[in-house]
């Protein structure tokens, strides 16, 4: 009989401590209802097993326990269905709360849902459109759209989304709004000038062009960037050619990635090399040696495996090729970029390596480390007080790999800034699950994946909460 008592006490002072939950609004007992999960919290159960053992229940008659807890108990045990893949969302809010509430850090964890709002930036335009392979497909593209920002706005437990064709990210300047603007010039007599030995008749005609060029268009103009939207890169060859778009953005520093390429006798052969850089919205270059962020152990390290996969067969001291040095002999050859990876932004380091005597690529090694010198590509404030990527709520994201284990066609997985919300991001929708619950709250599709047949990539991810969320929306209103 004690034992049934003191278990039936522990039940009912849970009870009673959720009736007291409603009426004063105990943030804790709130987080733990809206896990959706009636297994008690380490909060809960330390503070049962003080009551019971102080005698405070001695008073309450055992049937009275057992009457109270048949007639509330069941208004909130019941737990919300959920899907797989909303359990794990929902252990792992679990884990970080109670781990935040154990470090006295209950406040990690909002008791009311602010509204909040992530700004998501795609690539959208042709696959691999700034790696040199792409040189001589793009001639001929009418009207692609190469980037597009989603805003997913939750409000309570309302979703919506808005979108806009061009990539709007939030500086300590105000918005800076991005786009590929494509520019031309026709050849000239005197450029045409001795091909005629060169080219049969139908090569000759088609080399129109002296140069064709698309290049990173930035403006706080809005109306700058629409008006290049729909552009038609002009067909026919040209002597030379550059192409840039856009590897990642963050709030201090645009990461572009490119190609340039010369033709010579026609298009069945050419010169070219990608490249890579990192420039402020001033249009400034930064620096971007790998060296600044690795040993010269891990320095060596990558060279390795950089050879590994882009030749095969490993380095043979600096020279891959006998008529070739190797192009990482100078050092500071080696740049590196930001990208995301396994739902967070990471270093990607770029190892230029030949195909021919003519023709260098990027071979890319991911790092581990995120931390950029002198940036703030991981955490800091804009200028209307937004967050940027490594927001209060990435802790509470559920592993990648599980989470990919769950859904095969996983691509990157997004946390609120409180934590409150996690987007989970594929090839053709965002799911959008409560932390807490583990419920999916609504299934976003977009345009952007529905206008371009596919998508690349996430390319920026930023976060405003409560009153910024208004001001930010307005960005992505064309």
């Amino acid at each position: 009989m004690k034992v049934l008592n003191e278990l039936l006490s522990m039940k009912i002072l849970y009870t009673i401590l959720w009736v007291r939950y409603k009426k004063y609004d105990s943030k804790r007992l709130k987080s733990v209802q809206d896990a959706g999960s009636f297994e008690l919290s380490d909060y809960i159960v330390g503070t049962v097993t003080f009551y019971i053992r102080n005698g405070t229940l001695k008073f309450i008659h055992p049937l009275v326990l057992l009457f109270l807890l048949s007639s509330i108990y069941p208004l909130f045990c019941d737990a919300p269905p959920v899907d797989s893949v909303g359990a794990l969302i929902r252990e792992a809010w679990e884990e970080a709360y109670l781990e935040a509430a154990r470090e006295g850090m209950q406040e990690t964890s909002q008791e009311v849902i602010r509204d909040s709002l992530i700004l998501i930036g795609l690539d959208t335009g042709p696959a691999n459109a700034g790696s040199l392979e792409s040189f001589g497909g793009l001639a001929g593209s009418s009207g692609f759209q190469p980037f597009a920002t989603l805003g997913i706005i939750r409000r309570g437990d309302d979703i919506s989304l808005r979108e806009a064709p061009y990539l709007a990210v939030p500086t300590m300047m105000g918005f800076r709004y991005i786009n590929l603007k494509v520019s031309s010039s026709e050849i000239s007599e005197e450029e045409l000038s001795g091909f005629e030995e060169w080219l049969s008749p139908s090569e000759y005609k088609h080399l129109v062009w002296s140069s064709v060029d698309t290049g990173v268009l930035v403006s706080a103009d809005k109306s700058e960037v629409l008006q290049t939207l729909n552009q038609i890169t002009p067909e026919g060859d040209a002597l030379n050619s550059t192409y840039e778009t856009v590897d990642y953005v963050t709030p201090d520093a645009l990461y572009v990635a490119g190609w340039s390429a010369s033709v010579t006798f026609g298009a069945s052969w050419f010169y070219g090399s990608e490249f890579s850089q990192i420039r402020t919205y001033d249009g400034e270059r930064l620096p971007n040696q790998v060296l600044d962020l690795v040993s010269e152990e891990e320095y060596r390290q990558l060279l390795y495996k950089a050879h590994m996969e882009f030749y095969g067969f490993p380095p043979e001291g600096d020279e891959p090729f006998p008529w070739d040095s190797g192009p990482w002999h100078e050092k500071r050859n080696v740049l590196y970029t930001m990208k995301r990876q396994v739902g967070r932004p990471g270093i990607t380091a770029l190892v230029p390596c030949w195909s021919n005597s003519s023709r260098q690529f990027f071979s890319a090694v991911d790092l581990a480390q995120t931390a950029v010198p002198g940036q703030t590509a991981d955490s800091g404030q804009t200028a209307d007080s937004g967050q940027t990527e490594d927001h209060s709520g990435a802790h509470f994201l559920p592993d990648f790999g599980s989470l990919k284990s769950e859904e095969p066609d996983l691509i990157d997985v997004i946390a609120s800034p409180d934590g409150s919300t996690v987007y989970i991001i594929t090839s053709d929708r965002i799911s959008c699950y409560d932390s807490r619950s583990g419920s999916l709250l609504k299934t976003l599709r977009f345009n952007a994946m529905e206008n371009a047949g596919t998508w690349n990539r996430v390319i920026m991810v930023e976060s405003a909460l409560g009153i910024y969320v208004d001001s930010w929306e307005q960005a992505l209103e064309y």
